[in-house]
C-alpha cells in the first residue's frame, strides 16, 4: 500500500479551513489510537508541554491520549489548539507553541521541537 494518496479540491479546502489534515482525520475516523500526539509526520511524546504568551496572558497545553488538552478540551492540530486561545478561525500553531519534550530542560519553538516518526 502506498504511503501517498490523492485529496480532491474541495477536501483540501475544507481541510485548510478546519486547520487540520488527512492523517489527523483518518486517525480519528478510523479510532487509531497512538501514544503521544502526531501532526503529519512530526511526533510529540505524552506529557509533552505547551506554553504561548498571548495578549500579556500565559497560555498552556499538554500531550494526553493522543491530543492537545487546553483547558479540558482536546485538539487534534496545534494550530486548533492556539485557535482556543486567539478566538480566532485560523492560528499557526507552529509559531504560535513553544515546547518542552519530555526528558528536555528547555521551550523551544514548537517546529524545532517535534521529532519525525518513521512509519
Amino acid at each position: 500500500m502506498s504511503d501517498r494518496y490523492l485529496i480532491s479540491p474541495t477536501v483540501q479546502r475544507e481541510l485548510k479551513l478546519r486547520n487540520v489534515t488527512a492523517d489527523e482525520i483518518l486517525r480519528e475516523a478510523l479510532k487509531i489510537k497512538t501514544e503521544g500526539f502526531i501532526s503529519g509526520d512530526k511526533y510529540f511524546p505524552e506529557g509533552t508541554v505547551f506554553i504561548a504568551w498571548y495578549k500579556s496572558k500565559a497560555l498552556s497545553a499538554v500531550v494526553k491520549n493522543g491530543a492537545i488538552e487546553c483547558e479540558g478540551k482536546q485538539y487534534s492540530s496545534l494550530s486548533g489548539a492556539a485557535a482556543h486561545y486567539t478566538g480566532r478561525p485560523t492560528t499557526n500553531g507552529w509559531d504560535f507553541w513553544s515546547v518542552r519534550v519530555p526528558g528536555k530542560a528547555e521551550f523551544v519553538p514548537a517546529h524545532k521541537a517535534a521529532e519525525t516518526r518513521a512509519a
